[in-house]
Formats: C-alpha cells, sequence, structure tokens
C-alpha cells in the first residue's frame, strides 16, 4: 500500500544509529517506488530480511513434531523391538512343533515383517508427510502454521480471532465511497477524476479509474486529459479542455 516516506535530518547519525528511525524513514526491502528518486541506506543483511526470516519459521514449523509424532515415534521404540523377537522366537519354532525348519523360517522371515511390518506400521499412523504437506501448501497461500500441533488442532478451532489491522486485506486498494462537495454533481467530479487519473500508473489512480468507470456506466463519454504532471506527495495536475485540474490530498490545497 502506498505509504508517505520522509528523508532523514542527518544521515550520518541514521547511519550510527538505524534501529531508531522512526517508520517514516525506513524502506523495507520489497518496496516499490512509485516516482522519484530515493537514497536508501542498506543496514540490514539478507539472512535479517523478513522474507528470510519467514523462511526459516516454516523451516522450524515443518521441523516441529504433533504430538501424534511424539506418541508414534515412543510406540515406534517398543514395537520394533518385539517384532523383531517374535521373528527369533518363530525362527525355532521347528523345535517345538513337528514341521522343517524352512516352513518356520519362511514363516518368521516372511509372515511376522510383513503383517506387523514396523515400515507399514509407522507410515499408517505417522502423519509426517499430511503435516509436511499441510504446512507447505499453507505457506504457499501466505499462512504460517508453526509445526504439526497447531495444524492438527485446526480440527477442533470452532472461533478465530484476528488481533492485527491488515491481517485479513487483500493489499488492493478500492474506494469505498465518494462525497462531492456542495453544489458538485458526483458524475461530474467522476468524471475529472478518471480523466487525469487514467493517465497515471498509481495503485490508488488505478483503483480510482476502476471505481469511477464502474459508476459512470458504459454509455459515458470519457474526456481527454492531458499535460499531466506528477506532483511527488501531493498529487496530479493536468489539464481537460484547457482547464487546469488539480487531484490530490486534501492538505495539499489548503
Amino acid at each position: 500500500m502506498p505509504v508517505d516516506k520522509q528523508a532523514v535530518d542527518d544521515s550520518g547519525r541514521a547511519a550510527r544509529q538505524p534501529d531508531g528511525l522512526a517508520a517514516e524513514h525506513r524502506v523495507y526491502a520489497g518496496t516499490i517506488n512509485g516516482s522519484g528518486v530515493l537514497e536508501v541506506r542498506v543496514t540490514k543483511l539478507a539472512m535479517d530480511s523478513t522474507l528470510a526470516r519467514l523462511v526459516r519459521m516454516v523451516g522450524e514449523a515443518e521441523a516441529q513434531k504433533s504430538p501424534t509424532q511424539r506418541f508414534t515415534d515412543r510406540f515406534e521404540r517398543i514395537f520394533v523391538p518385539v517384532v523383531l523377537s517374535g521373528v527369533a522366537l518363530l525362527l525355532l519354532a521347528f523345535l517345538v512343533i513337528d514341521e522343517p525348519f524352512g516352513d518356520s523360517f519362511y514363516r518368521a522371515v516372511a509372515g511376522v515383517p510383513v503383517a506387523a511390518s514396523p515400515l507399514r506400521g509407522r507410515r499408517a499412523s505417522d502423519p509426517s508427510s499430511a503435516v509436511l504437506s499441510g504446512v507447505a501448501r499453507a505457506a504457499r497461500g501466505g499462512v504460517l502454521v508453526k509445526g504439526g500441533g497447531p495444524l492438527e488442532s485446526l480440527g477442533t478451532v470452532r472461533a478465530i480471532a484476528f488481533d492485527k489491522t491488515g491481517t485479513l486485506t487483500e493489499g488492493r486498494p478500492r474506494v469505498t465511497d465518494v462525497v462531492p462537495a456542495p453544489g458538485v454533481d458526483e458524475r461530474d467530479l467522476l468524471t475529472v477524476l478518471v480523466a487525469v487519473e487514467a493517465l497515471s500508473d498509481h495503485p490508488l489512480a488505478t483503483a480510482v479509474v476502476h471505481e469511477g468507470r464502474a459508476r459512470l456506466g458504459a454509455d459515458w463519454q470519457e474526456p481527454v486529459a492531458e499535460n499531466l504532471r506528477s506532483i511527488t506527495g501531493r498529487g496530479l495536475a493536468a489539464e481537460i479542455g484547457g482547464v487546469p485540474v488539480f487531484v490530490g490530498k486534501r492538505r495539499a490545497v489548503r
């Protein structure tokens, strides 16, 4: 979203104490500069970027085991020795019952491991693959799930509370209200706005043009704006039919 930034008063002091800068002086990785020229000093390593931290958090989340996984690991430490002990006992079954050693060997080696294979048992009960798949799929959708435990708990969730402004936004600005000044017709206002903003590539201009054209309808004739000038941090200036027009912030016209 477009955010106003301001240059620092003392670049030397800002370079010595970058962590003490206010938000209006910070430019974060991935920021897109709409227009103008910026001189930016890099104060963080690539490994300290927000994206790098998210990658580390996703890796840590995938490594965390859920309660079901921990139970499976404990069960496996007992289950595997018991199965191997059963195989060893069945190898000696020909000493107790009247059968050839080959039959006892076949039953012990082929029957028990196939019926109680620790690999098959673990694959059936261990949700490692499902957890990794779920965490990775959520990460691709922009959701960070911190391990298998929270992922399993989602099955019992009945309500979710969001405590951060912007969590549910789409990142695409749109016009919510059109409030003309007294004595100004809404269609006249939108006509001027759309004509001027259509010449700009600013994200807010795109939102104004989209909403304005939708409200004006298909039968509306869009006037031609020309001589566009971008006034950094304030708005746009242009001419429609030779008449100067300014579109910008309220405080810029006071």
